[in-house]
């Protein structure tokens, strides 16, 4: 019976191999895609994030239905790594939720009261063909996502022993997370990387 299996099932794929669809591309993903976008963020940042008991990253992950990671903070770091995997939509409500929740905190201390609005920083982690893309031919994409979004996009010169290098985005929350949206949505245009 073993030796019979392979032959009606290349027959099979024979017969369907017409009429299969083309390979889906980066452009015409299946919505269920999953992304992984990850970012260096200040270790009083994550405490907010997590949340007492882990109660405002457990209201984030169920809100934004993504996969949402805090690592443990290396020994004399300053920053964790925090990694949001998902949808577009769902990474981009994730960053979302993580900069309302920062807010609420900052607007609870007196310490840290602003004139106007606050203003917050997100520092991504994207390899250097992802930074390309970002960049775009002459620096035009990047002109143009700093144009509509009207955030601070800025990409560090120095890469990592990884061949990554960090983009800054910064600006008042709306801009911020429409700067984030841009970056996510041109990442996941493009094709992976190698």
């Amino acid at each position: 019976a073993a030796a019979r299996i392979p032959r009606p099932s290349a027959q099979i794929s024979a017969a369907l191999t017409p009429t299969l669809p083309p390979p889906l591309t980066a452009t015409a993903a299946a919505p269920a895609e999953s992304h992984a976008i990850r970012m260096w963020m200040q270790n009083n940042h994550c405490g907010t994030i997590i949340g007492k008991g882990g109660v405002n990253i457990k209201a984030i992950r169920e809100q934004s239905d993504c996969k949402v990671q805090v690592s443990e903070l290396a020994p004399g770091a300053a920053e964790r790594l925090v990694t949001t995997t998902g949808s577009i939509a769902g990474i981009n409500k994730a960053t979302e939720l993580m900069i309302e929740v920062l807010e609420e905190q900052a607007a609870g201390d007196p310490a840290a009261a602003t004139e106007g609005e606050r203003t917050h920083t997100l520092k991504l982690i994207l390899s250097n063909n992802q930074v390309g893309g970002i960049i775009g031919k002459a620096g035009v994409q990047i002109k143009a996502m700093r144009e509509e979004s009207g955030a601070v996009i800025k990409v560090d010169p120095a890469q990592t022993m990884q061949n990554e290098r960090i983009v800054t985005l910064s600006g008042a929350k709306a801009a911020l997370i429409h700067a984030h949206r841009l970056t996510v949505e041109k990442i996941a245009s493009m094709p992976p990387d190698d």
